[in-house]
């Protein structure tokens, strides 16, 4: 007998509406205590509810008998025991005798419900010979109330891969991305090519991994060639059958209930099957977290964007200590990484301007300081700075077990390069002629043409941004865009390659030379003792001269080019520079130019030149 202090409510079933009291036995009043006692018990592709009397697989309710529910119930609960058939008998039909073969008809329903094979995890009913069944298949049991039980044991729950290398640099990225994705619930991490999106991904994921009580998934799509094969992959990460069908709604309801977190790495070839199925796994799955990485945003619904900018390097200054070039993050990562194949270096402060020239050179790509650092042990600092110059750097070899597409950084940039439409790839290319930044009347004077007008060049330059191929530069006066170095240098060899070179060249030299020779540029070049508006046009100005008076360049561009050019020169204070260009032009300028209006004002600007530098 139970004690009736034992029993209290549990004990008595309330009529409404008859107002009877009904005294249950001490069995049913501990089985209905037992069963609202816990909430939930997870196996496999199965949720048993015992208090709600209601079984899912997948999400999906199974029908099952009431005295088969019962037998789950009782076995589920002792998983890994032998419950012997008069135990179950009991409990299943109390106060009741029956034969024992009402126990197996419905052992045999509960069987057929289970699906009771190897697949998906089935062989969850054992029978022992002579004793009775068990129950074999793995339950993680939550207490009522729990929001997020797990549906496995934890060492069998999905595991994001450990990354052996260490993060330098990185510190506050991997805090505030930690915080924005616990936040939001779906973040991407973008960038450009080596920048560090994978590395970061995982990190966060390692770091977050226990707060998500049915772990954290990842899903690499570097691999995947075709969008119909996402849904199996990520079926495949999280352990679970991958579906007949891509249908989205499979993962649904794998998913529903779950707290976990999927990362999406490598999203970019496979852009819009990503974008279609994070968002339906986003609006139906209030419990997932979502964590992607591409090199451009997937443009969904909840989506946030997290962008990777490359690690701070030293600035340009002939004198920098060891100490201060490892405050910053590029030179960290550098001097990291080469530690790591020439043990016990030490960078000294006759190296650290070297180094920090190649950083700037690398433009902070961790990626990029990774494969240079690794050319130190065969050319030394110096030489490897200055083979930075060509495109050496495309071809240099890192990791042998990095993906393909990461083992150098011509496979990192034609990675991104074949992903771009046609219209893109040319675009791209033609603005590779330019040095450092260009605003947008420059990009559409050089990049447009008769099959790609203005509207074409606008538009795909803000495709170019957004995948993480260009920056965005916004200055107090207008917005500039900028190819990285190393993007510029492979850019630059597509160009070559192609047919076009000689018509973009020399666009690039006639728009500069109508930009230095508008009417106003002299009253701006000497209205401003400190900047104008040209300043950051030097570099280009100094290409241009240069293509123009060389062999394949064009004599009359160079005179034009030069007389329009030689007061910026001036007001930037580079008189030797403006006198070099002078003379060079004086040689070359045709008998009918002489004793002219051109002349007249190549001497003036030689003179002006002469007495500041002689």
């Amino acid at each position: 007998m139970v004690p009736s202090e034992a029993l209290r409510s549990e004990e008595v079933l309330q009529l409404p509406r008859s107002g009877f009291r009904v005294e249950l036995s001490p069995v049913a009043a501990m089985a209905r205590a037992a069963r609202r006692s816990t909430d939930e018990v997870r196996f496999g592709p199965f949720r048993l509810i015992p208090h709600e009397r209601r079984l899912e697989r997948d999400g999906a309710a199974v029908h099952l008998g009431g005295r088969a529910f019962d037998i789950l119930v009782a076995l589920a609960r002792r998983s890994g025991e032998v419950v012997s058939k008069a135990e179950l008998c009991r409990t299943v039909w109390p106060d009741m005798i029956v034969e024992e073969g009402s126990l197996r008809f419905h052992m045999v329903s509960l069987r057929k419900a289970l699906g009771d094979s190897a697949q998906d995890g089935g062989g969850y009913l054992t029978t022992v010979a002579g004793r009775g069944y068990c129950f074999t298949g793995a339950t993680c049991v939550e207490p009522a109330g729990s929001t997020s039980p797990p549906w496995a044991p934890r060492s069998e729950l999905p595991r994001i891969p450990c990354s052996v290398r260490r993060m330098v640099g990185m510190s506050k990225a991997v805090a505030d991305a930690a915080m924005e994705l616990q936040t939001r619930r779906f973040l991407t991490l973008v960038g450009p090519p080596g920048i560090g999106k994978t590395t970061l991904a995982m990190q966060l994921g390692h770091r977050l991994e226990s707060t998500f009580p049915d772990g954290a998934a990842f899903v690499e799509l570097g691999g995947v060639s075709g969008p119909n094969l996402v849904t199996n992959a990520v079926a495949a990460a999280i352990g679970r059958t991958p579906p007949t069908d891509d249908a989205p709604e499979h993962l649904v309801a794998m998913l529903r209930g779950r707290r976990m977190l999927l990362i999406f790495d490598s999203c970019e070839h496979l852009i819009d099957a990503v974008a279609d199925l994070t968002e339906q796994l986003f609006r139906a799955l209030p419990d997932l977290c979502i964590l992607a990485t591409s090199r451009e945003s997937l443009r969904v619904e909840g989506e946030h964007v997290y962008r990777l900018f490359p690690l701070p390097c030293p600035p340009a200054t002939p004198v920098i200590s060891a100490d201060e070039a490892l405050s910053y993050g590029a030179v960290e990562l550098f001097v990291d990484r080469l530690q790591a194949s020439q043990i016990g270096f030490r960078l000294t402060d006759d190296e650290a301007p070297l180094v920090a020239e190649i950083c700037r050179k690398l433009d902070g790509i961790p990626l990029a300081l990774e494969l240079a650092a690794g050319r130190v042990p065969a050319y030394g600092i110096r030489q490897t700075a200055a083979l930075l110059d060509g495109h050496f750097r495309l071809l240099w070899e890192g990791r042998r077990t990095a993906p393909p597409r990461l083992q150098t950084l011509s496979a990192a940039l034609d990675w991104s390069y074949d992903l771009l439409a046609a219209p893109e790839r040319v675009i791209f290319r033609r603005i590779s002629v330019f040095l450092g930044a260009f605003t947008l009347d420059a990009a559409i004077a050089v990049a447009s043409s008769a099959e790609l007008d203005r509207d074409v060049v606008v538009e795909v330059l803000a495709n170019l941004v957004a995948k993480s191929l260009m920056v965005l530069q916004e200055g107090p006066v207008e917005t500039r865009y900028r190819l990285l170095d190393t993007t510029r240098v492979y850019a630059l060899a597509k160009l070559r390659a192609s047919e076009e070179e000689l018509a973009v060249v020399r666009r690039h030299a006639v728009f500069f030379r109508d930009l230095v020779s508008r009417e106003d540029a002299v009253d701006i070049f000497f209205s401003s003792p400190v900047t104008t508006p040209y300043d950051d046009d030097i570099g280009n100005v100094r290409a241009a001269l240069h293509w123009s008076f060389s062999a394949g360049g064009d004599a009359d561009l160079a005179v034009s080019l030069t007389v329009s050019a030689a007061p910026l020169f001036l007001d930037l204070s580079l008189p030797a520079e403006c006198r070099d260009w002078v003379e060079k032009c004086l040689d070359i300028l045709p008998d009918e130019a002489r004793g002219g209006e051109v002349e007249m004002q190549l001497h003036a600007s030689h003179g002006l030149a002469l007495l500041q530098t002689a």
